[in-house]
Order: C-alpha cells, then structure tokens, then sequence
C-alpha cells in the first residue's frame, strides 16, 4: 500500500497506531535513530522522501524538536502528520500556530479511520505523482529562457515561498532592481498562464504580496 515513516524516540511494538497501520497492509519504518541526521544535510531529506510517502512524528518527540526539524520536510515531503493524544495540550496548539505544516492524526484513530484516510492519501499521491512528472517536463510548456530559469527554480523548491529578491539574483545575475523586480512579475503571470495553457489550475503558482512566490504542488487535486 504506502511506505509510512514513523519517527518516535521509543519503538513500542505494541503500539495499536502502529499494528493497526500493518494490519492495513502499510510498510511502516518505525524508526529511533538520532533525530540530528535528519537536520543536515538537506539530501537526506529528499532522499527519504523518494522512499516514503508519509512522515508520521509520535507523540513522544517534542514540539520544539518538530518545529526544529519541520522546514527540513517542508517541500520534499507531502504528508506530514503529528500523532497526539486525544486532548489537544495547549502547547500542541502553540506548535501548529508557529508551523501549521502538518495535520493532526489521535493515537486512537480507529482502523476503519485510519484505513480511509491513508486510502484517500495513497490516491492523492499517485495523482499527485502523475502531475509533478507533468510539471517537470519543462519544455512543454514552451518557456522563454528567463521563465525557464524562473519555473526551474520554483520547481526545485516547490511548496516553499521564493522570494522575490532570491528569484532576481539567481535569473538577472544578483542584481535587484525596480526593472528586474518587474520584469520577475511579468514572467511570472506568463509562468502562470502557460501552466494554465496545459491544464494546471493558476492557483498552484501563488504570488504572496510583498513576499515571493510558490509552486505548490497540492492544490492541482
């Protein structure tokens, strides 16, 4: 079915969440490694995210350490949950107010709860699969040279804002001016339209005001 990867600072075999998501058929990684490795470099990252599909933090690694380690998932990984009890701690709340990245799944979600669910996400990933491999045929989309320098490196940091000044350095030769700002704007809505041109919704290029911009892969469901 899917490749889970549940990351925990105690393996407790007798988990129900656990045994209910091998039960489904899941190839779970339980693992308790030393969460560092996963902080530097960024490769590890990408590479786990070729071979898992969800990342799953249990309720035994604290909010700080996720908050610490999230921005390192963040764009390789698409399904980020965070395993909680079935009362929401105040200081829970205070970790998605800071990341709100991931979804919130209870320790004591019934099988038939959790069978759906990561039906419904084993569909979205193939589908999502399919798209990203249309996405990163660049040449389809007959791109100018510098909207090809523009969507390449949305693309390789898909799912996180771009900012406007980055986006200037890297496709006009680090300079950022009033004139490079706006040409960035005017390929921009040409990235947009041409991604509409093929079938892409134009929301899954968002423009953040006075911020940058970001591929986000998800909203093509």
């Amino acid at each position: 079915m899917m490749r889970i990867l549940l990351l925990s600072n105690y393996k407790d075999y007798g988990d129900t969440f656990y045994n209910n998501l091998i039960k489904l058929g899941h190839d779970v990684f339980y693992t308790t490694l030393d969460l560092n490795l996963f902080r530097n470099p960024r490769k590890k990252i990408s590479s786990i995210s070729q071979i898992f599909s969800v990342v799953i933090f249990d309720e035994t690694i604290s909010n700080s350490k996720i908050v610490e380690l999230l921005p390192h998932f963040k764009g390789s990984m698409d399904y980020i949950f965070r395993k909680i009890g079935e009362n929401l701690a105040v200081d829970t709340m205070q970790c998605k107010k800071k990341v709100d990245d991931f979804e919130y799944i209870y320790k004591e979600t019934p099988i038939d709860e959790l069978r759906e669910l990561f039906e419904k996400i084993n569909e979205e990933s193939h589908f999502l699969n399919r798209c990203i491999e249309s996405l990163y045929n660049v040449e389809a989309f007959n791109f100018s040279k510098k909207e090809k320098l523009i969507y390449e490196y949305l693309l390789n940091h898909r799912n996180q804002i771009v900012t406007r000044e980055t986006l200037c350095k890297e496709c006009w030769n680090n300079s950022v001016t009033q004139s490079s700002l706006s040409s960035l704007s005017i390929c921009i809505s040409k990235i947009r339209k041409k991604l509409e041109q093929e079938g892409f919704p134009s929301k899954c290029l968002i423009t953040y005001w006075k911020k940058g911009y970001m591929l986000d892969f998800k909203v093509v469901f």
